[in-house]
């Protein structure tokens, strides 16, 4: 019994992501091994205490809703969310008055970054946990990209050469 390209793809992404969840947060980006095939959707890096980036291999607009998702699934308080030109910020609160502002910005149509600010005082684990069940979601939206061609409408208006 074989498994299909698909959730090959999807099996890589989540042992990504767990292995982000575990050990030491040093600056790394994740390749998949080379049996599964392609490369990891995900790369996260501590910039500084209090803050994580990371960059998806997924749409803008994929990130953005799988976030809110992640709020939802993790039953956190959504306090603000501000749209402006390709980037969303989002602050959330949860337990005893702890609050988290996390960033989503436009990189190019098949490339999204995020920063995830959970304060000098908060805790890494927040921030691992909101990244895996935002890779969760765009799991189960079939979100991340495998074939890393923009679509259509991305590229409308350039002539081929």
């Amino acid at each position: 019994m074989g498994v299909s390209s698909k959730h090959a793809f999807v099996l890589s992404a989540l042992g990504a992501v767990l292995f982000i969840s575990s050990g030491c947060m040093a600056p790394v980006a994740f390749q998949a091994a080379g049996a599964i095939g392609g490369a990891s959707p995900v790369a996260l890096n501590l910039v500084e205490k209090g803050k994580v980036e990371s960059y998806w291999v997924a749409r803008y607009a994929d990130v953005v809703d799988a976030t809110i998702r992640a709020g939802q699934v993790l039953s956190l308080d959504l306090l603000e969310k501000k749209v402006e030109a390709e980037r969303t910020s989002f602050r959330f609160g949860y337990g005893k008055g702890e609050k988290a502002a996390i960033l989503v910005e436009y990189r190019t149509a098949t490339m999204t970054s995020m920063q995830i600010d959970y304060g000098v005082s908060g805790s890494i684990a927040f921030a691992r946990l909101m990244g895996r069940e935002i890779a969760v979601e765009l799991a189960k939206a079939g979100a991340f990209l495998e074939d890393l061609s923009p679509d259509e409408e991305a590229v409308e208006g350039s002539e081929e050469i």
